[in-house]
């Protein structure tokens, strides 16, 4: 079943509306290719899509890719696919007019079900929209909420890291596959997030991030959270993109209100149009309590349960003193290598291994790497991302990889 939802990812042309609406009417979307021409229109593809689908348009080559990176990551990482008929497919997007069919995953999907609040905002955000948004994320994590977000500069990243290491943790939604995580220098966060939550992605995994990606991408970082919080926003940024899908989903937005001088007029402008005005984490909580009850598949017993926690966590973090102190942002140093020795016992693949032997000798650039190596580029640096993955590999500031 897995290896048909993929082929499909890997179909030219195909959109996740006719995915879905083909899945709506015949319930599976396993055997799709042995479907006839008749069929497949039927089931609502367009002439184009159903040449495509007939005519296994799909990249062999790019299957076996797929399927190999996710067996090398799930060494160290779980990883895999969840599809629209798996169970473990999450209720609220279920609720969304197009829903992905399947997306990949790296981490612990449980985050996936739990009462979780999406924050956006500016990829240049301003120091105190920066301190604004660590403080926020890390006061509802606290409490037990997961933080959502895109995985981009700014606000997104900041989430992220303020959420991770607490209760609640974290979900990244990326708008590019999970081979070529973007922006690459935050591929150092990926095993701290899937250590406390998880990352996900709708694209093929090695597809490169595209401007086309991340509206897309933004249906679902909006439809995963109880509501939406924009922090920093300009008029025509991505985060008032994702406030009006979500006031399309019917969720509720909220924002942070902005100086005028600060260019960030559209948070303004949001609340003005009627998103709530948040200021610390009690407003959220406030907003998102009368809602919870229509979250998920949760009988009303453990609805309960879930806003009595928050509202208990809540209590305590406001009793506490240590509620007042913004925490410090993670360390961004580097961790300390590891003895090269360990990595004697892993399992690799032939280009793997031709990377890890000559990174023994010492640290070499992506360039050098390509020179001494005779595959291609492709390859080699997919399998730079699943040593870097498996953190037997990083990559310093200078940009060399070296051995961990």
């Amino acid at each position: 079943m897995i290896e048909d939802y993929i082929k499909l990812k890997l179909t030219p042309g195909l959109t996740e509306k006719q995915l879905f609406t083909a899945f709506s009417r015949r319930g599976t979307l396993h055997g799709i290719f042995e479907e006839s021409s008749s069929n497949l229109a039927h089931l609502g593809f367009s002439e184009k899509s159903v040449q495509n689908i007939r005519g296994r348009k799909y990249s062999q080559i790019e299957l076996r890719k797929n399927l190999q990176d996710m067996a090398r990551i799930n060494k160290s990482i779980p990883c895999g696919l969840i599809t629209i008929e798996d169970p473990r497919y999450p209720q609220s997007l279920h609720q969304i007019s197009s829903p992905p069919v399947s997306f990949f995953y790296l981490g612990d999907v449980s985050f996936l079900h739990k009462p979780s609040i999406t924050i956006v905002g500016a990829r240049k955000a301003s120091t105190d929209s920066e301190q604004i948004t660590s403080k926020l994320s890390h006061d509802l994590s606290v409490i037990g909420l997961t933080i959502v977000s895109g995985f981009a500069y700014g606000v997104d990243i900041i989430a992220h890291r303020s959420a991770y290491k607490n209760v609640g943790g974290t979900v990244a939604v990326l708008g590019s596959g999970i081979m070529d995580i973007y922006p690459p220098q935050h591929k150092r966060y990926v095993r701290d997030i899937c250590q406390n939550g998880c990352i996900i992605s709708e694209f093929p995994m090695g597809e490169s991030p595209s401007r086309f990606n991340f509206p897309q991408r933004n249906r679902i970082v909006s439809a995963l959270g109880l509501g939406t919080i924009v922090v920093e926003a300009s008029l025509k940024s991505g985060s008032l993109i994702t406030a009006h899908i979500a006031m399309d989903q019917g969720k509720p937005v909220m924002a942070i209100p902005s100086h005028p001088a600060d260019g960030a007029s559209g948070t303004n402008k949001l609340i003005k149009d009627g998103a709530a005005l948040v200021e610390n984490y009690s407003d959220v909580v406030d907003e998102i309590l009368p809602i919870l009850s229509s979250y998920g598949k949760s009988t009303k017993s453990s609805v309960n349960r879930m806003a009595n926690t928050i509202r208990a966590n809540t209590r305590r973090r406001n009793a506490s003193v240590s509620s007042v102190q913004t925490p410090p942002p993670p360390p961004t140093a580097k961790k300390p290598p590891r003895n090269t020795t360990q990595t004697t016992s892993q399992e690799y693949t032939t280009i793997e291994e031709g990377i890890v032997g000559r990174l023994k000798s010492s640290p070499m650039f992506s360039e050098d790497i390509l020179e001494q190596l005779p595959h291609s580029a492709n390859e080699i640096f997919s399998a730079i991302t699943v040593l870097e993955l498996r953190d037997i590999i990083a990559k310093s500031t200078n940009g060399e990889y070296y051995l961990l």
